[in-house]
């Protein structure tokens, strides 16, 4: 409780007061401020959020989508390839549970750099992964995949993982 003053007559008075109890005169309430705070973060995400919807309009207005005369490379589908990587990965790990392929926000492997689409299904992987051992120690191991999509949503390991940290 802290004691403040009344506006009117100038006594100290309880800051819970809703009156002042020397003259009556009724004591105004300061809010902390936090309904003005949460309003400017909203005003603030919603001019954000609208500068970066239009900046990509803009973006997609500029860059037309290729006409049917030019052909698109086949890039395959590299984030799928790069998931079934870890799930290969991790059936020859000791403890797969803790698997740990990087994230967005640490360590992100992009698969746009790290597989290869090498045509007629065919991909390479490049792909690291921090693993408990055998002694519970968490180590980094870095191995390159050979994969084949078979276009029914099954894929194949072409050849056994191959170790680069040997």
């Amino acid at each position: 409780m802290a004691l403040i003053k009344c506006k009117e007559c100038g006594t100290e008075i309880s800051d819970k007061a809703s009156t002042c109890p020397k003259c009556g005169a009724p004591i105004k309430k300061r809010g902390c401020g936090c309904t003005t705070v949460l309003l400017g973060f909203f005003i603030f995400f919603v001019v954000v959020g609208v500068a970066i919807n239009s900046s990509k309009t803009s973006t997609a207005s500029s860059n037309p989508p290729p006409t049917p005369t030019t052909p698109a490379v086949d890039q395959g589908n590299k984030v799928e390839a790069f998931t079934m990587a870890e799930e290969f990965i991790k059936k020859r790990l000791k403890a797969p549970s803790t698997a740990d392929f990087g994230g967005i926000f640490h360590d992100y492997q992009d698969p746009n750099q790290i597989v290869v689409y090498e045509g007629g299904g065919n991909y390479k992987v490049t792909i690291w992964v921090d693993a408990q051992n055998s002694f519970g120690a968490k180590i980094r191991s870095h191995f390159i995949l050979s994969l084949h999509d078979k276009g029914t949503g099954t894929w194949e390991l072409l050849d056994e993982p191959v170790s680069l940290d040997q």
